[in-house]
């Protein structure tokens, strides 16, 4: 590469270095020099984990980048004085009894940098988070669904800032496994603040009345071109908003209906435009009087080990509850008549998907396995005997 083909910000450098060379009178520090000890937690943080060191060369080469000269022994000094300020700063230990710790810590267990005589290298050891907070933090965004992929990738480089460069590619490689259906509505994060805000007792410094909502509530319907759901139906609700309930990768808002009168459940994802009335909400009674341990059990699904393959006819009413459950992409749906649809799902057999189904009386029924239909009857069965049979 020329000298003219040089990018611009690295003749600015070379400029300012050669500048610094030349001076004959050249008194006192360079002016860059005084970026070393932050440059050097810098590579650390960045660069460094207990499975991967540098050394002071390697720290010297990397400083030389920004022509910045560094002896070995120089960066020991910064090494040492970046542990003794890190250390009151991260443990509220008064400056003195800081360095009384780190002159008598013979483990490094109170270091910021450590040394690893083995591999003849220094490495960061103490980060806000530890690797495997990250990775658990990494997996539970990849499996929200509420989260958007475009989302899920901005958090992630967010996230992995706290850890090497080495440990984010690790973490990357094995959270893209855990990965979810993904919400494809990007919005999601700007409603959950203005939610928050709606139910807050105080807010901008001052005290809050807790306020109604109103907002656009998409439900889903099966598109008769594409053949699978489909978010329209768009509906303005004013709802007085409770609580944050979260399921199965989805964030819910409990909130009382004024249109029902009752106790409602709202996906996050099928939100928008949300307007706070300014008017107090109402439910209250009916919001103290929910056992919500209850209400979740009986209203989201459960987990097993189980899971078989069924086929269940809906009435075109159920359709936004049934994708509320099993989502959009592993099961399967198809148009009957203009007023039914088919659902293919794998479900866990057991009362609690059986006490779900009851609730759409007969608007739903399993088609296939016959067992799994006639053992749905023997349950039915059981609840009318316990209706028939004397105590």
């Amino acid at each position: 590469m020329s000298e003219d083909q040089t990018p611009k910000k690295h003749r600015k450098r070379e400029a300012r270095y050669f500048s610094w060379q030349g001076n004959k009178d050249n008194r006192g520090r360079k002016a860059d020099q005084k970026m070393k000890p932050f440059l050097t937690l810098a590579y650390l943080w960045k660069y460094s984990d207990e499975n991967h060191v540098l050394s002071a060369r390697d720290i010297s080469h990397l400083l030389a980048e920004f022509y910045i000269d560094a002896e070995r022994r120089s960066i020991y000094r910064d090494i040492k004085e970046i542990n003794r300020l890190m250390l009151p700063l991260e443990g509220d230990y008064p400056l003195w009894e800081a360095e009384e710790l780190l002159e008598n810590d013979d483990t490094g267990e109170y270091q910021t940098i450590v040394y690893d005589p083995h591999r003849k290298g220094y490495y960061l050891q103490r980060r806000p988070f530890e690797f495997t907070d990250i990775q658990i933090l990494a997996q539970c965004i990849c499996s929200a669904k509420f989260v958007s992929e475009d989302q899920t990738e901005r958090l992630f480089k967010s996230l992995f800032k706290f850890i090497s460069e080495q440990q984010a590619e690790e973490s990357w490689e094995s959270t893209l496994l855990f990965e979810e259906e993904k919400t494809e509505k990007t919005g999601v994060f700007y409603n959950i603040p203005a939610l928050n805000d709606a139910m807050s007792l105080s807010l901008n410094g001052g005290p809050h009345v807790p306020e109604k909502i109103e907002f656009d509530y998409a439900e889903y319907i099966i598109d008769e071109m594409q053949h699978r759901p489909v978010l329209k139906n768009i509906n303005r609700k004013t709802v007085s908003p409770y609580k944050f309930l979260v399921s199965d990768g989805n964030i819910f808002l409990l909130g009382f209906d004024d249109s029902q009168n009752q106790m409602q459940t709202y996906r996050i994802d099928c939100i928008s435009k949300v307007t706070p009335t300014g008017k107090p909400r109402d439910g209250q009674n009916a919001y103290e009087q929910m056992n919500l341990q209850e209400y979740v059990r009986s209203n989201f699904q459960s987990h097993g080990n189980s899971r078989r393959h069924v086929s269940i006819l809906f009435e075109n009413s159920c359709l936004d509850e049934v994708i509320r459950r099993f989502g959009t992409k592993e099961a399967q749906y198809a148009t009957v008549d203009s007023a039914h649809f088919v659902a293919d799902v794998n479900v866990e057999i057991e009362n609690a998907f059986y006490n779900w189904l009851l609730g759409f009386g007969a608007g739903a029924k399993i088609l296939k396995p016959e067992w799994a239909a006639e053992a749905f009857l023997k349950y039915i069965d059981d609840i009318k005997n316990t209706y028939t049979t004397k105590p």
